[in-house]
């Protein structure tokens, strides 16, 4: 009759194989990791030499003239009782009114040139109209940018 032999013999020759083949796992991929080398060529290199500094001549010169920001173009009231509507046209709602010589700064004009826009002198922020034929302008119409329907796309939009 033959002896029998415990499981855990058997077992561990199997766990020294296994470790054995793990430390040769772990020096194989050691060996074969790429390593970090200087593929750079020894050159020759130079010493910095210096040069003088070069002066620069400038030569005198007006200052470059500042850009002409145009004036703002300013409206007389030539009439009592100018009223300033909500849109460029008769049919507007009224929402203030000016008198003779008021001065009122002109922001914009309509596709016609016959309404002008205007800041309302009870609220700065907001526009108004006023026909152009009771105003006496301190400059060119031409001037005065187009806004509402009609005027050209701008990029920015208006202040």
């Amino acid at each position: 009759m033959q002896k029998q032999t415990s499981p855990f013999f058997k077992i561990i020759p199997l766990f020294a194989v296994f470790a054995l083949l793990a430390c040769q796992l772990d020096a194989l991929m050691q060996a074969t990791a790429p390593t970090a080398t200087s593929t750079r060529a020894a050159t020759a290199t130079r010493a910095p030499t210096l040069t003088p500094p070069i002066a620069m001549l400038v030569s005198p010169t007006q200052p470059p003239a500042p850009t002409d920001t145009p004036a703002p173009i300013v409206a007389t009231i030539t009439t009592n009782n100018l009223r300033v509507r909500s849109a460029p046209s008769t049919s507007g709602a009224i929402v203030d009114k000016l008198n003779t010589n008021d001065k009122i700064q002109v922001v914009g004009k309509n596709v016609a040139g016959d309404w002008l826009q205007i800041p309302l002198p009870s609220n700065p922020d907001a526009r108004g109209w006023i026909s152009a034929q009771y105003a006496q302008l301190s400059g060119p119409l031409d001037l005065i940018p187009v806004v509402g329907p009609g005027a050209p796309p701008t990029s920015r939009p208006y202040p």
